[in-house]
């Protein structure tokens, strides 16, 4: 008995200071996940978004020019959003665009929510047309995703869509879509913070580049460069010192035309 109470007195000087270690654990924040990507996400995000497809891998692309869809009355295209084949539904989300009607609309938003993924990508392009800037409410909800219902491409795509309909003052969703776990989404912003918001752009972009805290995937990195390198202003000052650190080899050869077609270089 006697040695047993030996131990434990000697076990105790060594659990203050584990105790003070734990502690300070603890107090720290938790580590911010790396974003992730969907199955196959970057190369259906370019088969659906050909300028989204620039930003992963610099070709420049054409959009496909595809003849919409004959117009069919209203109602029969709303019925058809209710078929079990998704080709009809997708044809009819098509078809929607020529109708400028409240009905067309509410019918685009449903679609938004439908199972197949590109019948709601093909939706956020419809709505746009149809509903202009009274759409940026339903899409910022897209964006949003409040109940983790969206697939991250319909997600990608309404933050795309919301380059376009929003001005440089309202672009918090897309700066803030910048940083989301879905790297697809993340892209989807760069492009879109270059049509909204392109003063504020480079700053932003570099921030992505840099990436200080590691949250970034590589592919990430690399669509930021190439956003930034479209960009009409750059931040000298950051673009410099952020070029100087950069250690791969890809980024520094996109950061360095950046630098030339700008003449900020000196």
């Amino acid at each position: 008995m006697l040695g047993e109470n030996r131990v434990k007195l000697a076990v105790v000087p060594l659990l203050v200071p584990l105790r003070k270690v734990v502690d300070v654990l603890r107090g720290l924040p938790l580590p911010r996940p790396l974003q992730r990507l969907t199955e196959r996400g970057l190369a259906r995000l370019a088969e659906r978004i050909p300028q989204l497809g620039e930003l992963l891998d610099g070709k420049r692309r054409v959009a496909p020019r595809s003849v919409p869809p004959a117009s069919a009355p209203l109602l029969e295209l709303i019925a058809q959003l209710a078929s079990l084949d998704y080709r009809v539904r997708l044809r009819a989300v098509q078809a929607l665009v020529h109708h400028r009607e409240p009905a067309a609309s509410e019918a685009l938003a449903g679609a938004l929510r439908d199972l197949s993924v590109e019948v709601a990508i093909a939706a956020v392009s419809s709505l746009q047309i149809v509903s202009g800037v009274k759409a940026r409410g339903t899409l910022h909800a897209v964006l949003e995703n409040e109940h983790d219902y969206y697939h991250p491409l319909v997600r990608a795509a309404a933050v795309h869509g919301l380059g376009s309909l929003l001005s440089e003052a309202q672009c918090a969703p897309i700066i803030k879509a910048l940083r989301d776990r879905e790297a697809e989404v993340s892209i989807a912003a760069i492009s879109a913070l270059g049509a909204s918001a392109p003063r504020r752009a480079g700053e932003l972009l570099l921030q992505v580049i840099e990436n200080q805290d590691g949250f970034f995937l590589p592919i990430t990195r690399l669509a930021a460069a190439r956003g930034l390198e479209r960009l009409s202003s750059l931040p000298k000052g950051s673009l410099l010192r952020v070029s100087d650190a950069e250690s791969d080899p890809q980024l520094r050869e996109i950061l360095a035309r950046a630098i030339d077609r700008h003449g900020l270089a000196g």
